[in-house]
């Protein structure tokens, strides 16, 4: 249960970093792409869920597949296979860092993303499981 929130606490620092980042640079360059790879490092798969997964540079396609799995999963692990999303929306952050009008439409949603996954994993370790 520690450990659980320990990685709690450093997705979240790493994701305000990234967020701070990306709204604060206008040319977002290598430090908010380090800490896109240091988040995406949080959250890794194996490779048979990464192949599953389309590779999309639909922002949207992927936040409509992370609202389905969450209505899916009501009664059970609400996170289960969304990991997988949020790195691909991630690396859709990365690809597109040079396009300030991009991150100002998307790191606010990337924010609500991560946000909700910490909140059920926060749940889920407050009853032990």
């Amino acid at each position: 249960m520690q450990a659980r929130i320990q990685w709690i606490q450093e997705v979240r620092n790493h994701t305000a970093e990234l967020l701070s980042r990306g709204y604060a640079d206008k040319n977002t360059g290598y430090y908010f792409k380090k800490e896109i790879e240091t988040v995406c490092l949080f959250f890794t798969t194996n490779e048979s869920e990464t192949s599953a997964i389309p590779n999309s540079d639909e922002f949207e396609i992927c936040l409509e597949e992370i609202n389905k799995l969450e209505k899916e999963n009501e009664k059970s692990d609400k996170n289960k296979n969304k990991h997988t999303y949020i790195i691909q929306l991630a690396q859709n952050l990365k690809k597109y860092s040079d396009n300030q009008e991009y991150l100002d439409k998307y790191l606010p949603k990337f924010r609500e993303v991560i946000s909700t996954y910490l909140k059920h994993e926060w749940d889920r370790a407050k009853n032990g499981k």
